[in-house]
């Protein structure tokens, strides 16, 4: 989800980074940043700093869990309970600056043997699903309609939106959309969006059917 620099040396996209793509009159602020899980957002005090400039009726999409479950990562790694509470916790500060809250469960891996896709996420998406539930906030279901495109289109094709894919190296691997890769997570996301059917958004949703990449920029 997170920007990247050198785009014009490098191919190496952030999906959230290509989503001004799919908008029109609104400024999208992309604070996403690689490798952030929510316990470094929560408990390094990074949150009530990030969330700082915005205002009322701003729109805060939440997405993790990548991070969350990589016990390798160490300081990033929150277990499921823990990034519940955390997500919690964003989502009450962002309520207290009365800004639309919407959450996003992560992009699922593209990760195969002999041509079957498997799930790596385990309880993470279903533990964000539980939680937009519970805390009364919309939700883009991302994981499941990433997944759901990876099983349609299978190992072989999905190398077309990765830089430098192999779809059956380790559990630790890291998966780097390129520009087609995050065009399509994007216009998943679009997609999401316009199906909540939400007031303040709809109006700001183009689903295009093959988008001229804008990007956001820190």
């Amino acid at each position: 989800m997170a920007d990247y620099a050198n785009i014009e040396s490098s191919n190496v996209r952030g999906w959230g980074q290509v989503f001004p793509s799919y908008l029109t009159n609104m400024n999208v602020v992309n604070l996403a940043q690689k490798g952030m899980s929510t316990k470094a957002l929560v408990e390094d005090g990074v949150l009530n700093s990030l969330l700082m400039p915005f205002e009322k009726r701003d729109i805060l999409l939440i997405q993790f869990g990548q991070n969350d479950l990589r016990d390798t990562i160490g300081a990033q790694y929150s277990p499921v309970d823990v990034m519940i509470e955390h997500l919690l916790t964003i989502i009450e500060v962002a309520k207290e600056k009365k800004m639309h809250v919407i959450l996003c469960t992560p992009l699922a891996e593209p990760f195969f043997i002999d041509g079957q896709w498997i799930d790596r996420m385990g309880a993470y998406p279903q533990a964000i699903r539980n939680v937009a539930k519970y805390a009364e906030v919309p939700l883009i279901d991302l994981e499941m309609m990433s997944h759901h495109w990876m099983e349609r289109r299978g190992a072989e094709d999905m190398k077309s939106y990765y830089v430098d894919l192999n779809t059956e190296e380790s559990p630790e691997g890291e998966y780097l959309l390129n520009e087609a890769g995050a065009l399509v997570v994007g216009k998943m996301a679009v997609a999401g969006l316009k199906a909540l059917n939400l007031n303040y958004m709809n109006k700001s949703l183009v689903l295009k059917g093959s988008a001229k990449p804008k990007y956001t920029t820190k």
